[in-house]
C-alpha cells in the first residue's frame, strides 16, 4: 500500500470515530487519549488487507475498549488473560461495522495465527503463561493442532475449551471488565499448571497489557503479537 492511500483512510477513519492516528514503534492505540499508532513500514511492507485488518483492530479498541478493575492479586495475569479476550471481542463487533470489515479481519487474523502457531516454539523471551494464552486464542479460532504436545499447547487447548463454551459471553460483553469472571478461571488454570510468574515476567506482563491498551510508544513493537506481525 502507498503511503498516501493509507493516510487517505487513517484521515477517513480518524475523523468518524474521533481519534488521532500516528507513526508510532508498533500497532497499538491508547483508549484514554484516542491514539491509534502505526508502524510506517509496514505500510509499504505487508498486504493491504493486513494494514486495513490492523488499523480496524487498533481503532475498535479505541471504540469498544473499555477500563477495568485491575485485581490486586495476580494483577499481571488477569490484565495479558482479559486483553486477549478482548481482543477477540472487539474485532468481532467491528466486523459487522464496515462493508467487508469482518472478511478482512478473518483473513489477516487466520494468517497471523498460522504465524502464531509457528513461531511460539521459538519464543524464548517471553513466559509458557503468555504461550498458553496465545496458543489458547488461536485454538479458539479453529487454528493449531488437533494433537498437542508441548506444555503451553496442552493447557492453551484446555482454556480454549473454556473459551468456545463461553464464546457468546466473550462475542457480547457489555463491558470489558465482563471478560474478568472467565479471566479469573483462566488465571487459576495457568498458576496450577504453570505456577507463578517469575518477577521479571510479571515485569514484562505489566509493560505488554499496558502498551496493549495506553499506547506506550516505547514499550510497543517488543511483544509476542508484533513479531508475528514482523515475520
Amino acid at each position: 500500500m502507498k503511503s498516501a492511500e493509507f493516510e487517505k483512510i487513517a484521515d477517513l477513519l480518524a475523523r468518524q470515530h474521533k481519534i488521532q492516528v500516528k507513526e508510532g514503534n508498533g500497532w497499538a492505540a491508547n483508549i484514554k487519549t484516542r491514539e491509534v499508532f502505526y508502524l510506517k513500514k509496514d505500510i509499504y511492507s505487508l498486504p493491504e488487507d493486513h494494514i486495513l485488518g490492523l488499523l480496524l483492530h487498533e481503532i475498535a479498541h479505541i471504540h469498544y475498549t473499555t477500563e477495568f478493575p485491575k485485581p490486586q492479586i495476580n494483577q499481571e495475569l488477569t490484565h495479558i488473560t482479559v486483553n486477549m479476550l478482548e481482543d477477540i471481542t472487539v474485532e468481532h463487533i467491528i466486523g459487522g461495522d464496515y462493508p467487508n470489515a469482518g472478511e478482512i479481519l478473518t483473513t489477516t487474523k487466520e494468517d497471523v495465527l498460522n504465524t502464531l502457531v509457528r513461531i511460539l516454539p521459538t519464543l524464548d523471551n517471553i513466559s509458557k503463561h503468555e504461550k498458553a494464552l496465545l496458543y489458547a486464542s488461536a485454538r479458539f479460532e479453529g487454528r493449531g493442532y488437533e494433537n498437542n504436545m508441548l506444555d503451553y499447547e496442552i493447557l492453551g487447548n484446555k482454556i480454549s475449551k473454556l473459551m468456545i463454551k463461553n464464546k457468546q459471553n466473550i462475542y457480547k460483553r457489555a463491558k470489558t471488565e465482563n471478560h474478568l469472571p472467565i479471566a479469573k478461571k483462566i488465571v487459576e488454570m495457568l498458576l496450577k499448571a504453570l505456577g507463578q510468574p517469575t518477577d521479571e515476567e510479571k515485569q514484562q506482563m505489566n509493560q505488554e497489557a499496558h502498551a496493549s491498551t495506553e499506547g506506550r510508544k516505547e514499550e510497543q513493537g517488543g511483544n509476542a503479537k508484533q513479531k508475528l506481525i514482523n515475520v
